[in-house]
């Protein structure tokens, strides 16, 4: 059975023309290598409970896309520090970014 996305509660306000020249861009750039993309969303960081370190993830198979979780800087230490079950200290660091990634 197919992962289905429920449609957004509310719709987010995109600059038409800065969307369509990324896009465009996108497009262009990967018809270089002979490759195409398809648009097939915009998306945003959360505002109200924005944290200071995304990571992404692809996904690829039935559905493709990308799962981004954004996470404030302690939380993003502590899942780290859990997955790789050691310390990682009390500052961000490239290793944290990079785990969280």
């Amino acid at each position: 059975m197919p992962a289905l996305a429920e449609a957004p509660t509310s719709q987010l306000s995109v600059n038409g023309t800065l969307l369509e020249a990324v896009v465009g861009s996108t497009r262009n750039a990967l018809a270089m290598c002979q490759a195409e993309a398809h648009c097939v969303g915009a998306s945003r960081i959360p505002q109200q409970q924005a944290g200071t370190v995304t990571g992404m993830i692809g996904v690829h198979g039935n559905a493709s896309g990308f799962i981004t979780a954004n996470l404030p800087e302690r939380f993003a230490m502590s899942a780290v520090a859990s997955l790789m079950d050691e310390k990682v200290g009390d500052r961000l660091t490239a290793g944290v970014v990079d785990g969280v990634g």
